[in-house]
């Protein structure tokens, strides 16, 4: 038993050592700066090398600013939920990232009242037959019944191939609306692969089920939407 003991302790021994520590000071404008004239003061922990560091802003009075995560270093990649704080501990802001890109962002002032809540979308756009994207921001965005993933899972269960047709690999992109009660209505083809293959994308978007409606300024309003279908 207490060889087992022994082992098990170099393990825990072992792991936590392998987890690189930096901490960095910086000043009032984020720069690094010396301990002595710094504001803030960051600790990095190397939790896998290249792909994921936690990081922990602190006041320099050693209260907590902010947490996070980056994806890499050099560059920073901010990558996942980010929090940020007052310093008597109550949370001032919670960002939402995904490889860098904001998804999501909300807000409160020191007294704990909501002052913001923001969603960001990076939509598929067909603009003068060339695909593009383009970034909407709203309180809240329509979402299908379970995510997107569960959507695509209708798509692919519910499509049914037409037979002897002949095409060329690529994407049917399908544009409808989300009415402000979550029905989707006004599908049409932005881009299209074959009019056999368009006319089942159709068909099998406007048997989607109800979405949860977006919401802009309090209010459900209706959504321009677009979803690409690839066909191989």
């Amino acid at each position: 038993m207490l060889k087992i003991f022994l082992f098990l302790l170099l393990m825990i021994g072992i792991n936590a050592f392998g987890q690189k520590t930096d901490t960095t000071y910086l000043g009032s404008d984020w720069k690094p700066s010396t301990k002595q004239l710094s504001s803030y003061f960051r600790v990095t922990k190397t939790i896998e090398e290249g792909k994921k560091y936690e990081i922990s802003d602190y006041y320099k009075t050693g209260e907590l600013q902010m947490t996070g995560n980056y994806s890499s270093l050099n560059p920073n990649v901010w990558d996942g939920e980010f929090n940020w704080y007052y310093k008597n501990g109550k949370q001032k802001a919670k960002n939402f990232y995904k490889r860098d890109e904001l998804q999501s962002e909300m807000s409160w002032d020191a007294n704990g009242k909501q002052t913001l809540q923001k969603e960001y979308q990076k939509l598929n756009l067909i603009k003068d037959g060339k695909e593009t994207y383009e970034y909407v921001t709203m309180d809240k965005f329509p979402k299908y019944p379970g995510g997107m993933s569960e959507l695509y899972k209708f798509i692919s269960a519910k499509f049914i191939m037409p037979e002897n047709v002949q095409y060329s690999p690529g994407k049917v992109v399908i544009k409808f609306i989300v009415d402000r009660d979550g029905s989707i209505v006004d599908v049409q083809i932005a881009q299209s692969v074959h009019p056999s293959i368009d006319k089942e994308a159709l068909r099998v978007v406007k048997s989607l089920p109800k979405w949860e409606p977006g919401i802009q300024n309090g209010k459900n309003v209706r959504v321009n939407m677009n979803v690409p279908i690839r066909i191989d």
